[in-house]
């Protein structure tokens, strides 16, 4: 099990942080992943829409707390 955090602020973009996300996946290889993304700027407009892109992948899960 591997929990990365993240905490994405200074404008930092949701394409950034997706793309960030998508390194970790390939680094950690295939064991479980938690990514927790801490957005109190809500750079992540849509929750839903965002963690679908990764839905495609096993073994990962993304949490978003505001």
């Amino acid at each position: 099990l591997y929990i990365e955090a993240k905490y994405p602020r200074n404008k930092k973009s949701q394409s950034a942080l997706t793309d960030e996300i998508a390194a970790d996946i390939t680094k950690y290889g295939k064991t479980f992943k938690l990514f927790v993304i801490y957005d109190p700027e809500r750079i992540v407009a849509n929750d839903t829409l965002f963690t679908s892109f990764f839905s495609t992948f096993i073994n990962i899960r993304i949490q978003i707390i505001r």
